[in-house]
């Protein structure tokens, strides 16, 4: 290949380079499966989540602040990919943190994941600390996210209401799965 060539190529990020093997996950996940859907279509996810986060900035940011996480954070510039029977969606925040799911086409998330890939650097871990916060208060708003983690650090898995959230630590990764249970 000629050297001109490969110096146009972006590196991938960490999260970019999971990404093959997260999809792959969710695939084969017998969640996908199931009768019963998440409550959510892509779209109101997007949505949900979207308003969490006006809350949470406003909440937490000084106007200056916000458009800049408002930028960082939303789902506006998510990506679905769909053929006649299935859709996915993707969504990721910077080089580590990235939010997957799978649905049938034109319907409701049979299967939603909050993935992220270890980093040192201060700024990656706030995004994925917001990330997750905002990932689960669309799912439980009134639940204190710090009781979540303490459940999970526990047992690695919850259900509410029929929804199961399980956490995984694949070898490069964090993922966080969120289906129906059966």
């Amino acid at each position: 290949m000629p050297n001109d060539l490969r110096k146009k190529r972006r590196a991938l990020t960490p999260i970019e380079e999971c990404t093959t093997e997260i999809i792959g996950r969710l695939v084969s996940n017998p969640a996908v499966e199931n009768l019963a859907s998440l409550p959510f279509s892509p779209a109101s996810f997007q949505k949900d989540f979207n308003a969490q986060l006006e809350k949470f900035l406003e909440q937490n940011f000084a106007e200056d602040d916000r458009t800049f996480w408002r930028k960082k954070l939303s789902l506006d510039d998510s990506q679905i990919f769909s053929d006649d029977e299935i859709f996915m969606f993707v969504k990721t925040f910077g080089d580590h943190v990235g939010i997957f799911g799978l649905g049938d086409a034109d319907s409701k998330f049979k299967i939603l994941s909050l993935c992220s890939v270890e980093s040192k650097k201060h700024f990656d871990g706030k995004l994925k600390d917001f990330v997750f916060k905002l990932f689960m208060k669309t799912f439980l708003p009134k639940v204190d996210t710090s009781e979540i983690v303490a459940v999970l650090d526990e047992n690695n898995f919850f259900t509410v209401a029929g929804v199961v959230f399980e956490l995984i630590h694949p070898e490069k990764y964090d993922m966080l799965i969120v289906s129906i249970d059966t």
